[in-house]
């Protein structure tokens, strides 16, 4: 029985050095959070398995860490949501979100049709993006894209 051991004890330790390695690429998932006064629709850049979803006022979403789009280093875009996936205009966080970190959109845009394409249709939206410790690295306002 004492020839077993070592072989457990190395197939152990094998395994504990896989989840180790494999744990920074499985990780690192962000959120978005939308404090605005209107449904958004929300990216996290532009691939298939970026974060790509409606939030509604009040709401989040979160891209998971397992999905290759998800893991940090991410910029942001919204639009605002009219409905069935219909959108008009976009707008960018000039930061982008690392792993781990989170995105708040505070503000107002326009809801009107009539004038979702005019260029201050969300001037009155701003961001907070947080580290994955909480602390804020970006401030200020959105742009259009």
């Amino acid at each position: 029985m004492s020839a077993k051991k070592p072989t457990v004890i190395m197939l152990t330790l094998a395994a504990a050095l896989l989840v180790a390695l494999a744990a920074p690429q499985l990780a690192g998932a962000y959120c978005v959070y939308n404090h605005t006064n209107t449904g958004l629709y929300v990216t996290g850049e532009q691939c298939l398995h970026c974060l790509q979803t409606n939030i509604a006022k009040g709401s989040k979403a979160c891209c998971p860490g397992g999905d290759k789009g998800c893991r940090g280093h991410t910029r942001i875009s919204f639009s605002v949501d009219y409905g069935n996936r219909t959108t008009c205009n976009s707008f960018y966080v000039p930061k982008e979100v690392e792993a781990h970190g989170w995105v708040s959109l505070f503000g107002s845009c326009r809801k009107e049709w009539s004038k979702c394409n005019h260029s201050d249709a969300c001037d009155g939206v701003t961001a907070k993006v947080h580290d994955k410790d909480g602390n804020v690295v970006y401030d200020g306002g959105v742009h259009q894209n």
